[in-house]
């Protein structure tokens, strides 16, 4: 809708004389978009589209980012629209993927240069050979490129996390926030170099959970069953008592069953940890092996790393917990015999 919409308002502009400039037709682009349907500027899509298409209109109209090269102008442009969706995927996601930087660098141009115009081709060219044994061959190459394309990459998230968890910040740090991300911008926009001021408030704002002195102990809605978090003071250390888990009774009959199923571990807990900035859990109790208490470790170990799990012997034991401690990467166990009484911390007891 914004790129066609845009593309036509410079087209009538055109065609009755009427100078429009590229930031004019994107604000009545929004205008339009807003009068159809104005809660569309609640939603990610939104909010990310219009950000980044009126900052590259920005940008573009400099005349010493015209003169970098296409290999520079990529890499600028990618470091900007990094910066300036930041606010909004904290908000949203509470983290991002920093090696996006790098990897627009490479596949701006490739498809921008090679596959975009080999597509191009193989369309204008298929009245002619649609039924050759050639065109197949690229039509086949091509959509193998595609595939490889995504399996390499999922391969490569899967290896290696890229993800950075800033968490959902405080109104006045998103604030201030976004005023450095502007502050910077706006130094790269004149060709100047950012201030220790904004470039040390974006850090800020980026470790914000990481560096705050402020312990918690909270109780997570998990609906039936239980599941604990501590965050110690200072040390930010990360301990769970339980996990919660869905208790499934009888057969569902067929108009029962979800086409997606729900998972509490990486649908409710994992972002109510990461809107508070944890990346990570330290330590893990597991007070028995009931569903409604630990059904979730493999789900929640999948989107955040679980240094320690603690447990009886007993626990350990019960199939439904080895199957998902298996599934667990660089996880270690740790056997208490009960009862045990954990001192956490100095003055206060957790039995189990």
């Amino acid at each position: 809708f914004r790129a066609t919409f845009h593309s036509f308002i410079i087209l009538v502009g055109q065609i009755r004389k009427i100078k429009i400039t590229p930031l004019d037709a994107w604000s009545f682009t929004i205008l339009i978009a807003l009068f159809l349907n104005p809660y569309q500027a609640l939603g990610i899509s939104f909010q990310l589209s219009y950000l980044l298409s009126g900052l590259f209109i920005l940008m573009s109209n400099q005349d010493w980012i015209q003169k970098l090269t296409a290999f520079l102008q990529n890499g600028l442009f990618s470091l900007m629209s990094t910066l300036a969706s930041l606010p909004i995927l904290a908000y949203h996601f509470f983290e991002f993927s920093w090696i996006t930087i790098f990897t627009n660098i490479l596949f701006i141009p490739f498809f921008t240069y090679i596959f975009f115009p080999a597509l191009l081709i193989l369309f204008c060219v298929s009245p002619l050979i649609a039924s050759t044994f050639l065109f197949s061959l690229l039509n086949d190459l091509l959509a193998a490129i595609i595939i490889l394309l995504e399996k390499g990459l999922t391969l490569f998230n899967k290896t290696f996390d890229f993800s950075f968890v800033i968490g959902r910040l405080p109104i006045l740090v998103t604030l201030f926030f976004i005023w450095c991300i502007f502050k910077i911008l706006s130094n790269i926009e004149n060709k100047k170099w950012p201030s220790f001021i904004s470039v040390g408030g974006l850090f800020f704002s980026l470790f914000f959970y990481q560096i705050s002195p402020v312990g918690y102990v909270l109780v997570l809605d998990v609906g039936q069953g239980d599941s604990i978090l501590i965050k110690e003071p200072i040390t930010g250390k990360v301990t769970m008592i339980d996990t919660g888990g869905e208790v499934s009774w009888g057969t569902e009959e067929a108009w029962q069953k979800r086409d997606q199923n729900y998972s509490i571990g990486s649908q409710t807990i994992a972002p109510s940890l990461k809107s508070l900035g944890i990346s990570r859990v330290d330590c893990l109790y597991i007070t028995h092996a009931d569903t409604d208490h630990c059904g979730e470790i493999q789900s929640l170990g999948n989107c955040l790393p679980i240094k320690k799990i603690v447990a009886t012997k007993a626990t350990f034991k019960y199939e439904m917990i080895q199957k998902q401690i298996q599934t667990l990467k660089n996880t270690k166990l740790q056997i208490i015999k009960p009862p045990s009484v954990v001192e956490y911390p100095t003055k206060n007891t957790l039995a189990i």
